[in-house]
């Protein structure tokens, strides 16, 4: 893709995500976004594909947006139990920020988002990037448990991470309950 392509999907993209948010989820149109970014309706289809496949991409650079956030957070850690931690509170906390994420557990105005983007693909895949340095760094430094596979440990953050949001979203929970319960149920069976 040439910087000039790039230009004009990064700006069909706050276009589609600003008509989302302004029109919703179910009532927004890929004519509301080709005015919004000044694009030809037709370019749209042929930079980004259809309507679902505009609705992936918007979520896709969210998810970049939230990768990058976490890491940061995560970084910012010192210990490995910390960074496990402070690492899903904080994704927990932006996702219920942010109605994207939590439709992909099913709650919220997005709700129907999850059969849209495919969220049993997207978020293990989010989860990976965002953890696979993390576990990588740890069993170098001698701090995760062995005989794990990084895949499952993956699969199973990203479970706990839905479970978090999903709870939190209907107040079943609170932060300090998330946190007492990752310590005492999660990091013994990560930490060495």
């Amino acid at each position: 893709m040439t910087a000039t392509e790039t230009d004009v999907v990064a700006r069909i993209l706050r276009a589609a995500e600003a008509s989302i948010e302004h029109f919703g989820l179910q009532r927004f149109t890929m004519g509301d976004v080709a005015k919004a970014s000044g694009v030809r309706r037709q370019a749209l289809y042929d930079h980004v594909g259809g309507r679902d496949d505009l609705v992936r991409a918007v979520l896709a650079a969210k998810a970049r947006r939230l990768r990058e956030r976490a890491t940061e957070v995560i970084d910012r850690q010192r210990y490995f139990a910390s960074k496990v931690v402070e690492g899903l509170l904080f994704i927990v906390e932006d996702s219920l920020a942010e109605p994207y994420m939590q439709g992909l557990v099913g709650e919220g105005e997005f709700a129907m988002i999850s059969k849209i983007v495919g969220a049993d693909r997207l978020m293990p895949k989010l989860t990976g990037e965002i953890w696979r340095p993390v576990l990588e760094a740890a069993e170098r430094d001698g701090h995760l448990v062995a005989g794990h596979n990084y895949d499952d440990i993956e699969r199973w953050l990203t479970y706990v991470t839905l479970m978090l949001v999903g709870s939190r979203a209907q107040s079943v929970s609170d932060e300090q309950s998330d946190r007492r319960l990752l310590a005492r149920m999660l990091l013994p069976a990560l930490v060495r």
